[in-house]
């Protein structure tokens, strides 16, 4: 590798490191806590619904650096995965640059931030043995070294099913492009293709069983896990909550790696290129709408995208990109720039309203009015705790993003094609800038990390408070070890913690992120004790409750 793309590589690297490294003492946040209750043995490893392989990673990760400490696992998974992307990306298209911009543009997206600081399995570790499974398998398609290449599938394959269950949508996916392959190699001949898939498909078939054998005493855990997710239950789904969900997934993947992946679609070059990916994304997606997840994650779920909408996109922008001078590149960039600074400050200098994330019809009263003045929250599902973001500047990124590439299409002035393209990829990367900065700092709405803690610090230093409700399941894990957790609510309507908290005598922490409904039937609740502290950090605000001496609320019970 030349010495120019080494230091490139390098300062790529550097970057990385320094991004995750800002968030890698975030305080942990609802699902995170119940990995590290399970990895420092508060609760027993019999209670993890899912494969081993996880667990023991945390486990040993905790007692190296700490139980604190445990997003570094998710750190370093994700490290690897940009080692892996860059040699997926260099085999592929056998060019180390074509490979530094797949690990740029992995390293400077939103989406990547969170799921390699977030505390599980789907952001990191899962992503990891799939891309070593690809790699293995890429270099078995393209490399005379067939051992070693089945060795690496092989650990990729063993790996990924003592993660999680859903390895096994890779291996569909697998089983799909070789399907492909073996029946463009014998011209259709169903026998052939037959035989030579069985052949390959062996191996992984005698993994699968092993698998089942030597974990079968599991099992019985991991069909109950399985059980309360319900398929093909189309008319009782809460569609509002998922497509909320779907939508703010691919606002974390942001234009710059969404697009290229639907108008790769109809580049021959790059669909033929990238069909394993696409294939992949097929079946999980379909996987995904036989099964409602309606009520679960969707965010930390659709981390598999990551990685691949990288490589995929550094195909489409590399493709287009190899045809633009370089010399006319840099001053289109440097124009670029201006214009999307330009954009960002218009935009984000507006006033914009806070709307409570329940009820959810406030959002669409909203969209109907044609009014996207208002913060959206934003969380993976899972955390880390997550921040607000401007729903005026999502929707006008968007927009002008799909105008500049549908100005490329149909523009035949190569000078105006080549500038739009330009003005994408600027928008792009610095979508994906602004939203990192507002994770990691919060400089533009406030940060509810830094609130959370603040708050989580007087609870624990106050001996008076002897324990809390949280709101939002915030900060668990540090109340629980400090024997201060009694318990928490939601404002979701599916449950109605009214009950319990119109007779409520004792302490409320609540992290005000997302922001309760003011008034509503919890916040009124809540007003009837006192405010002893609050904390303030730009549009975030956090504060603690003393009930004890707070009248009791009859709840009217007439039907």
């Amino acid at each position: 590798m030349k010495k120019s793309y080494k230091i490139i590589f390098f300062f790529i690297i550097v970057l990385f490191l320094f991004t995750r490294f800002s968030g890698v003492d975030f305080i942990y946040h609802q699902d995170e806590h119940r990995w590290l209750l399970l990895a420092d043995g508060t609760e027993p490893s019999s209670a993890n619904p899912h494969p081993p392989m996880t667990l023991l990673l945390m486990k040993l990760t905790g007692t190296i650096f700490g139980f604190e400490n445990m997003r570094i696992l998710s750190l370093f998974f994700s490290l690897l995965n940009l080692g892996l992307i860059f040699l997926i990306s260099n085999k592929i298209f056998n060019s180390k640059k074509a490979a530094l911009t797949a690990v740029a543009l992995f390293s400077l997206n939103i989406y990547s931030l969170v799921a390699g600081i977030q505390v599980d399995m789907d952001g990191a570790i899962l992503p990891f043995f799939v891309l070593l499974g690809y790699y293995g398998y890429v270099s078995f398609l393209k490399e005379n070294n067939k051992k070693y290449s089945l060795f690496l599938l092989s650990l990729a394959i063993t790996g990924g099913l003592l993660t999680k269950a859903s390895f096994v949508l890779f291996l569909a996916a697998l089983f799909l492009d070789y399907l492909f392959i073996a029946y463009a190699k014998y011209k259709g001949n169903l026998r052939g293709v037959l035989k030579q898939v069985f052949k390959a498909g062996l191996p992984i078939l005698t993994l699968l069983g092993l698998f089942v054998y030597f974990y079968s005493s599991r099992l019985g855990t991991i069909i109950d896990y399985a059980a309360h997710f319900q398929v093909f239950n189309f008319d009782s789904r809460a569609y509002l909550e998922f497509i909320f969900k779907v939508a703010k997934s691919f606002v974390w993947l942001s234009p710059l790696l969404t697009l290229p992946i639907l108008l790769g679609l109809f580049i021959k070059e790059i669909r033929n290129r990238q069909r394993f990916w696409y294939l992949y994304f097929f079946v999980n997606f379909a996987f995904y709408l036989l099964v409602d997840f309606a009520k679960g994650p969707i965010e930390r779920y659709f981390m598999f995208l990551v990685a691949p909408a990288a490589i995929i996109s550094t195909d489409f922008l590399y493709y287009l990109f190899k045809k633009v001078d370089p010399i006319k590149l840099i001053r289109s960039i440097a124009v670029g720039v201006v214009v999307f600074s330009v954009f960002a400050l218009v935009i984000l200098s507006r006033v914009h309203i806070i709307l409570p994330l329940n009820p959810k019809t406030a959002y669409v009263e909203y969209v109907r009015n044609l009014n996207f003045d208002f913060l959206i929250p934003f969380s993976s599902g899972s955390g880390p705790i997550g921040f607000y973001f401007s729903a005026q500047f999502i929707l006008w990124s968007w927009i002008i993003a799909v105008l500049f590439l549908g100005g490329y299409a149909f523009i035949k002035n190569i000078k105006y094609k080549n500038f739009l393209l330009v003005l994408f990829f600027v928008t792009g990367l610095g979508y994906n800038i602004i939203f990192m900065n507002e994770l990691l700092r919060g400089d533009l709405y406030g940060s509810p990390d830094k609130i959370a803690r603040q708050t989580l610090n007087f609870v624990l230093g106050e001996s008076s408070i002897k324990n809390v409700i949280t709101y939002n399941d915030i900060a668990p894990y540090d109340l629980k070890k400090n024997n201060k957790h009694l318990g928490r609510f939601y404002t979701a309507p599916e449950r109605d913690y009214t009950p319990k908290m119109s007779i409520f005598d004792g302490y409320y922490m609540i992290v005000d992120f997302p922001e309760i409904a003011k008034p509503g039937r919890y916040w009124d609740l809540i007003q009837r004790c006192d405010e002893i502290k609050r904390f303030t950090h730009k549009r975030v605000n956090s504060y603690v409750f003393d009930c004890r001496f707070a009248s009791p609320i009859v709840m009217d019970k007439t039907p």
